[in-house]
This record gives C-alpha cells, structure tokens and sequence, in this order.
C-alpha cells in the first residue's frame, strides 16, 4: 500500500482549470505537497517571511519527493538568496515562486531592465578584475591577455586559492532599486495562490488592490463548510503518536507497529542519525522500520518507513500518515543564525587580531 496521493487530484484539477477559488483542510505540510504537484506557474505569498521561509523548506523536501523541481524563493531584499532567486525571476528559468508580501511588494526593475552587470566591490589589478557578485558565495576573477578573458574562475578571499573554473558567469547587481516594478508586473499571467489568506488581509490589507484583475486561489489549512474544494486532510492530533499524547517514546513505536497494518506510516526525520536512531527504537521493540530515499515513498509498498528531509507538520488522510520530526520528537529550539559575514573569511589566524579586537570564544561565548 504505497503513498497514493489521489486525494489531491479533484483539489489539483480544479487548479489547473480555475474551477475551484479556495482549498481547504490543508493540514501541516500538505499544502507544499499541493503546490508541489501543480504545473501550472504560479506565485505562492505567505503573510510573513518566516512562513514562506517554512512553507519553501516544505517544498524541498516535497519536491524530492515527487522528481519536480523546486519553486524558487524570493527572500527578503538584501540577501544573496534573493538576488539569486531575482536572476531566475526576470531569466524566465523558473515558472513557480514562493514569497513573503513584503518581499513581493520590494521594488524591482521593469520586466525587461534586470541588470547583469552592476557596480559592486571590485578591484582592477593589471590584467586581473576581481568583482563580488552579491549572488555568488564566493568572488569571482577574470585574468586577461591583452583585450581577451584568458581565465575565469571563483575564488577564496582568504587564501586566495582557486575554488572553481568557470566559462561563463552572469553578474548581479550590487543594489536593488529604491522603486520601480513589484513581482507581480514581473509575472503577469501567473497564478496566484494565498497562504491562509485572512492571515494576509489582517497585515496587507492593500494588497488586494494589487491582484483585482488577478486569477487567485485561496489555500487554508482549516476546513470551511461550504466553501471551495475541502481535501480531508487533518493533523495526526488524536491518534496517540505525538509527543504530547503519548507517555514514551517507546509507546509511539508499539503504537506505530499496530498501526501500520492499515495505514501506510511515513516518518521524516531531519538528519541520517535522528533517522538511524528511530529504527533503532523499533528494532529494539521487535519492529521493523525501513529508511528509504525520499524518492521511494510513493513506491514503496509496507510500512512504517523512516526517510531523511524536512518537513514542519505531518498530517493524515484516508490510510496515509505522515510524521514530521517535530511530531515525534518534539519542536527543536528555535535558532535564527546571525547572517553569515564574509569579512569572516579573512580571519584566517590568531595573528589578523590586533588590540581592542573583540572575539567569542567557540565553546564558552
């Protein structure tokens, strides 16, 4: 009994067609799922960044999942990923994107005016122009002979050693602009889709301006009597498996092993080893629990099954559960990384410090 995703073809149909304007039930990761499974073009707004952040790693996962590439994200202005995500927005190589409103309502250049070839740190050295596209994760080097391009390639700032050769490059620009275009009159023709959009309304209540003459389906997570295509999907509240509900870890497993006679079981883990250790607590109750490639979930035919990926919620439909690790560990603390600075990479030993420098110690801060 593999992973049969049926239950989302009535939802994906009336998509396609613009027969249906909302989709409800939506529970945990299913709605990534959806999205994931559309062909159509589409642009995917969340009410806030770390949604879209959330509702994208969703798409990963999904899309590994399904063999289907994933939709890009456009992050917040003054990141390195967005001006990457920028380049296949005004490229045309990307036909599914996911974004914040705010980020979606960031100025941009007209449709046909992205350019390639902006001013940004560089320096010009003889016959060597070395220039830090702010999409690239490291600066690039161009050597020339005479009045021709001898030699591309990236390179280290801090050993100055060749990271890899190159025979073309496109270079971003340094700087968005302070007005202009939004994403929306970059993607005319797309369709729209709103991620629980009264979340949306409450903070971009003027949006709505913007998408009057726009094709626009609603995604909630809640069912709605009534309203739109109700998919059926709920959470894995009430079965006893999450953390909360349940006494022990090892009940979670007796309790999977029962139930994985009817149901087809899918559990996500983040990482190899938190994948590892779960079948190693089936093994020890006289359970077996497979890890599999994410590719093999619809094909396989027996569960429980462990995969590698990362998912924020599971969810259940007809015979199918899906865990996500937070299910059943539990939420990990929530870490927001400082944004990584590349003057880092120019302290390569205790001997680029001088006095009055502050340092953090690794371990004791």
């Amino acid at each position: 009994m593999p992973l049969d995703l049926a239950v989302f073809d009535k939802a994906l149909s009336a998509i396609e067609r613009l027969e249906a304007r909302s989709i409800t039930s939506l529970a945990g990761s299913s709605g990534p799922l959806l999205v994931c499974s559309l062909k159509k073009p589409y642009l995917l707004l969340t009410s806030s960044e770390e949604r879209a952040i959330t509702f994208h790693a969703d798409t990963v996962f999904w899309s590994r999942v399904l063999s289907v590439e994933t939709p890009a994200l456009i992050n917040y202005p003054g990141t390195r990923e967005r001006m990457k995500s920028l380049k296949e927005l005004y490229s045309g190589g990307q036909a599914r994107f996911i974004s914040s409103v705010d980020a979606a309502l960031a100025p941009l250049w007209a449709k046909d005016d992205f350019p390639l070839a902006g001013a940004g740190e560089m320096s010009v050295r003889g016959g060597i122009i070395d220039i830090y596209s702010p999409d690239k994760e490291h600066p690039l080097r161009i050597e020339f002979f005479g009045d021709e391009i001898e030699s591309l390639r990236f390179f280290d700032v801090g050993t100055q050693l060749s990271v890899e050769e190159i025979h073309d490059v496109q270079i971003c620009p340094a700087a968005e602009p302070e007005e202009g275009s939004h994403i929306f009159d970059i993607l005319p023709e797309c369709l729209i889709l709103l991620d629980e959009p009264d979340d949306i309304e409450r903070q971009q209540a003027e949006l709505s301006d913007l998408l009057k003459e726009r094709d626009i389906v609603k995604l909630r997570s809640l069912p709605l009597e009534g309203e739109g295509i109700n998919t059926g999907l709920s959470s894995a509240s009430g079965l006893r498996l999450l953390r909360e509900e349940r006494a022990s870890l090892e009940d979670f497993v007796r309790r999977t092993g029962k139930m994985s006679r009817k149901h087809y079981i899918v559990m996500v883990c983040s990482s190899e080893s938190q994948a590892k250790r779960l079948r190693e607590l089936f093994l020890e109750q006289g359970l077996n629990a497979d890890i599999i490639a994410p590719s093999e979930v619809l094909r396989k035919r027996y569960s429980p099954v462990i995969t590698v990926g990362d998912i924020s919620k599971g969810f259940v439909f007809e015979n199918v559960i899906v865990l996500a690790e937070s299910d059943i560990f539990g939420e990990r603390p929530k870490f927001k990384p400082s944004r990584k600075s590349n003057v880092s990479n120019l302290i390569s030993s205790i001997e680029d410090f001088k006095e009055g420098d502050y340092m953090v110690h690794i371990e004791h801060g």
